[in-house]
């Protein structure tokens, strides 16, 4: 929405009940614009309205049906005391992570510590603590931050002091503040129908019957289809016999989504796609190099194309195969630019941005530099166009360079 436009909204919701107001914003969250609202509070301001009562029912409608809130109350009683106009009292809840964040940050600026990073350094770690980005950093593992300064929350008020045992005159205290990321997600994950706006037409034709294919897992009868997205054409090959034994298998119109929902600059690199009769040979090896006993392969690619599907051992929604995809196109553009091994000389700026930025996108990003571009480059599409892909640039301005640079075509 143009600014103006949020103006208009912020003159709108003043002007009704907090009833009315909270009904309203619910609808204004269902469609993916509340956090939007909240990046403009000059608009606010301009349209001369309460903003003050209106940020009350925002923060009530953005906690709704989330668990864990630091005001613990239900949000029927929270919408209840507010219709009753306990708007000031419920501020102090609502506000909680506002006003601890506020807190932190001072106490922050004053450390000497803090005032020997870098710029950039700086903006960093104040970024981290202003992060809406769940991936990155969840809201427990700010409580985790908040615990290792000591910042200490009775009731309303807000007070902050530093661990003793920190030497807040060191800036590397600080800097060890970017690498904890402690309860962080598996992988980066995204909203049911996150990619249903992205989703570009899509034609299917076939099938066309293929005898003894030679899938990854093992040859196979197949069924070869064609999926059509804006002129470019991707081979599906789909094992004819699906065994219930070997897994949950998914529809050629599922992967036709997949294919269909991936960026220009990803999808441009697929060749092919096999939906595989039985698991990933290889799985045992990566069992091994990930030190995880029970490792099953969902989706692989390399550098020539291939995307690889196969049995689930649980179902898995378009949601995950969408996300996937994205993730495992991203070896794709890694692996056919900067080679197979991330130790050859061409995957050495990817490393020394990594070490540079510190941080990961998810927990499994942290399992090889190959991880971390996927699971980086799936974030920054989860992110794009928002207000939080201004966020990740700072949080990981090294490697959002290179993506600029070589894989995103942005100056």
């Amino acid at each position: 929405m143009a600014p103006t436009l949020y103006r208009t909204t912020f003159r709108q919701l003043n002007g009704l009940s907090m009833h009315d107001m909270v009904e309203a914003l619910d609808k204004i969250k269902k469609n993916g614009l509340l956090d939007e609202l909240f990046q403009y509070d000059k608009e606010m301001e301009a349209a001369s309205v309460n903003s003050e009562r209106i940020k009350v029912a925002m923060y009530a409608v953005r906690y709704k049906g989330v668990g864990g809130l630091a005001f613990q109350l239900a949000f029927d009683n929270v919408l209840k005391r507010l219709e009753e106009g306990a708007e000031d009292e419920l501020l102090a809840y609502v506000d909680l992570k506002y006003l601890a964040r506020k807190k932190l940050k001072e106490k922050l600026r004053e450390a000497n510590g803090f005032k020997a990073l870098t710029a950039e350094e700086k903006d960093q770690l104040l970024q981290y603590i202003d992060s809406d980005i769940g991936d990155i950093r969840s809201s427990e593992d700010i409580q985790q931050m908040y615990k290792q300064l000591d910042v200490k929350l009775p009731g309303y008020e807000f007070s902050a002091t530093f661990d003793p045992k920190l030497d807040i005159n060191k800036p590397s205290t600080f800097r060890k503040l970017l690498s904890r990321q402690t309860n962080q997600a598996g992988t980066v994950s995204v909203d049911a129908g996150f990619f249903n706006s992205r989703r570009q037409p899509y034609v299917t034709t076939g099938p066309d019957e293929v005898k003894k294919f030679k899938f990854k897992s093992k040859k196979a009868d197949a069924l070869k289809y064609e999926v059509e997205i804006d002129k470019q054409k991707i081979a599906v090959y789909v094992a004819k016999d699906q065994k219930a034994a070997n897994g949950l298998f998914h529809s050629i119109d599922d992967v036709a989504k997949g294919l269909a929902a991936l960026p220009v600059h990803s999808r441009a690199v697929v060749k092919k796609v096999f939906i595989e009769p039985a698991q990933n040979p290889d799985d045992a090896y990566w069992a091994k190099e990930y030190k995880s006993k029970n490792f099953r392969s969902y989706m692989t690619a390399g550098a020539k194309g291939t995307v690889n599907i196969y049995p689930a051992s649980s179902a898995l929604s378009q949601d995950e195969l969408d996300i996937s995809m994205v993730h495992e196109t991203g070896h794709t553009l890694a692996l056919s630019k900067w080679g197979e091994s991330h130790s050859g000389p061409k995957w050495a700026p990817w490393k020394k941005a990594m070490k540079k930025d510190g941080l990961a996108a998810s927990s499994y990003a942290k399992k090889s530099p190959t991880e971390d571009f996927s699971e980086t480059l799936a974030l920054y599409e989860k992110v794009k166009g928002t207000y939080k892909e201004d966020q990740l640039r700072t949080l990981m301005p090294e490697r959002m360079k290179i993506l600029d640079a070589q894989f995103l075509k942005k100056p």
